[in-house]
């Protein structure tokens, strides 16, 4: 859906060009939750501007929904951003003088919608963030956290094609911060693709996916394993709070040595509240721990609750009631129509010998081969690798094509284990060397040095100087698989040249690598005062 091919921005300044943005490229397809960070001046404001179209870039191209937007002038901006991009700021943004209703109408009076239909969309958003019953308020009559679900409503009132965050939770205390994060993180499971900027690790945890930017470059891209789930928001969450409190002694009792929680007394609080989702996040843990047949029945009864956050606790804490009994709940969630919980299913078989998964689970995980989410493809061809199952060959073919590089960059990964002949693996990994995901095209110039060393090499050479600078870090880490003379040579070349940090730390990583396998360090000066003095030549 947004795609960046080498960005740069640059700014005048005393009359010299600062560089902000350095040739940024990345995609993100539909349905995503992306976080967008890092330190201060390191350009992610200024990638922030140019993705919400509030600026556009020096150089390189930005396609959304494949129309290229990059050169766009101020007035083509200004209607790319009312039509697909719905905003929510760290201030808010709100017109003090109208009401909640009226500040969330606004956008569609812009694209020419009468007063009565926006009116009756406005509504239907305020409802679906929980404010139907605060439409006429001022909004100095609302909270921080109101004033914020008021415009996550205006955000979503033109129906865009993805929600764009920056810092949402600035202005918030945690505990309303964690409440918004809970908001976004729904709407993200109801299908709203999302890009976030932010300063805070534990908000990014909240979505699938992180870009790490430092010195206007992104120099990690790294999908988040382990989500953080948060529940709806409320306006009174005393009862929540205490209940849910209740859960953490209870957990924190049933851990002490010789010590037994109180089952009934437990279960007598979760009949009392188990109604009221908000009480119930907390649940899952203890009620795993616990172990018991009694504990069983009430995580089966969790597991069956509507809200998905509750059945991704489940999935992460069944394992306490033994392999056969967390298998028929990983069964079941593989089946769900959350994604969050699918991949938490999914995951809990990494490194699982195939002979500890029935065929009926077997099956299972392999029919996720064709998931609409592509963390779960991706995880799935590292599990079907390790199967070694002959059968599966063909899927794993199919994962080379994917649209997703992420899925292409596991695909080649399987398939150095699941194809023994050299030239099928040679003549299905090369034309892999021109992959625009920087971690496929890496695995596929290591898959071929075993096959076709020359083509893989030409490519090596070609991706350690490309402009992209997570190509070249994937280069540098290529490069361990090499011969170590060689590997060093090519490394202490490239170390005298580059200029971006994130880069260097990867090379000087793998000659530190390099230097316990065979390479001394008096090697390594040599090359480095070869290779520093015919630069001073050229």
């Amino acid at each position: 859906m947004i795609a960046i091919e080498n960005i740069t921005k640059q700014f005048p300044l005393a009359g010299k060009t600062i560089s902000v943005l350095k040739g940024i490229s990345t995609n993100i397809q539909k349905g995503e939750f992306v976080s967008i960070m890092g330190p201060s001046g390191s350009g992610k404001s200024t990638l922030s501007s140019i993705l919400g179209c509030l600026a556009a870039p020096s150089s390189g191209r930005y396609l959304l929904m494949g129309e290229d937007v990059s050169k766009a002038g101020g007035d083509k901006l200004a209607k790319i951003r009312n039509k697909h991009i719905g905003f929510i700021f760290q201030d808010f943004s709100l017109l003090e003088g109208i009401s909640v209703v009226e500040n969330v109408m606004l956008p569609l009076f812009y694209v020419g919608i009468g007063r009565s239909a926006a009116r009756k969309k406005a509504l239907e958003r305020l409802d679906q963030v929980g404010l139907g019953h605060r439409i006429n308020y001022l909004p100095r009559q609302l909270s921080g956290g109101q004033k914020q679900r008021v415009a996550v409503a205006r955000a979503l009132v033109n129906d865009p094609l993805f929600l764009f965050a920056d810092e949402p939770t600035g202005a918030l205390d945690s505990r309303t911060g964690i409440e918004i994060m809970g908001l976004i993180q729904k709407l993200n499971a109801l299908g709203h693709t999302v890009v976030q900027v932010t300063h805070s690790l534990h908000h990014c945890n909240f979505g699938k996916r992180i870009l790490y930017l430092v010195d206007g470059l992104i120099v990690r891209d790294e999908t988040v394993q382990r989500p953080i789930f948060a529940l709806d928001e409320v306006e009174d969450k005393t009862t929540a709070n205490l209940v849910n409190n209740i859960w953490r002694l209870g957990l924190a009792a049933s851990k002490q040595e010789g010590a037994q929680a109180d089952f009934a007394e437990l279960k007598r609080f979760y009949e009392a509240v188990k109604e009221d989702h908000k009480c119930l996040l907390e649940a899952p843990q203890l009620f795993c721990q616990l172990a018991t047949p009694d504990a069983l029945h009430v995580a089966r009864e969790l597991f069956a609750h509507k809200d998905w956050a509750i059945r991704a606790e489940v999935i992460k804490y069944c394992k306490s009631f033994g392999r056969e009994e967390a298998c028929t709940f990983y069964l079941k969630g593989l089946a769900d129509d959350n994604e969050w919980v699918r991949f938490l299913a999914v995951g809990a078989f990494r490194g699982v010998p195939v002979e500890q998964i029935s065929r009926v689970l077997q099956d299972a995980l392999v029919e996720k081969t064709g998931d609409k989410d592509e963390r779960i493809r991706a995880t799935i061809l590292v599990i079907i690798a390790g199967w070694k199952r002959s059968d599966l060959k063909e899927l794993v073919i199919k994962g080379l094509s994917d649209p997703d590089g992420r899925v292409r960059a596991n695909a080649i990964e399987a398939l150095e284990i699941m194809v023994t002949s050299n030239s099928e693996r040679a003549e299905l990994l090369k034309p892999l060397l021109k992959d625009s995901n920087n971690r496929a095209r890496a695995n596929a110039i290591k898959g071929l040095l075993s096959v076709d060393k020359q083509a893989a090499l030409e490519d090596l050479h070609k991706m350690i100087v490309d402009e992209n600078n997570l190509m070249r870090v994937s280069a540098a880490w290529v490069l361990r698989f090499l011969s170590k003379s060689e590997a060093a040579e090519v490394l202490v070349n490239r170390l005298t040249k580059e200029k971006e940090e994130g880069v260097l730390s990867q090379i000087i990583g793998s000659l530190q690598q390099l230097l316990g396998e065979g390479i001394t360090l008096a090697q390594l000066l040599v090359m480095i005062d070869s290779s520093a003095l015919s630069q001073s030549k050229g």
